[in-house]
């Protein structure tokens, strides 16, 4: 039987041949990820060059290839865990844990 998970496996690979026929950008030579804290609260997937080095934070990354794994092991692996994530000290957020 299929799962949600099960039908979207195969959703890193359609993405790297789509930028592979659009851009030819060789598939090893993307990072296709979400990020966390989100900056705008829907979801939305990033696809970069591995070799952008502005694409912020990388412990704020999480790769599609590793959301797809952890969804494979348990369907509701994320309203298990805690995702970590860092702000600028700046930031509204870090203000707030400050008081």
């Amino acid at each position: 039987p299929s799962t949600a998970v099960g039908d979207h496996v195969g959703i890193a690979s359609v993405v790297s041949s789509l930028f592979f026929l659009w851009y030819n950008i060789e598939p090893s030579k993307l990072r296709i990820y979400f990020h966390y804290q989100p900056t705008y609260y829907h979801l939305h997937v990033h696809v970069t060059h591995v070799d952008n080095n502005e694409v912020g934070k990388p412990e704020n990354q999480i790769l599609l290839e590793s959301v797809i794994s952890n969804l494979q092991l348990m369907s509701d692996y994320y309203s298990r865990v805690i995702l970590h994530y860092s702000v600028l000290s700046t930031h509204q957020l870090a203000e707030l844990k400050h008081k």
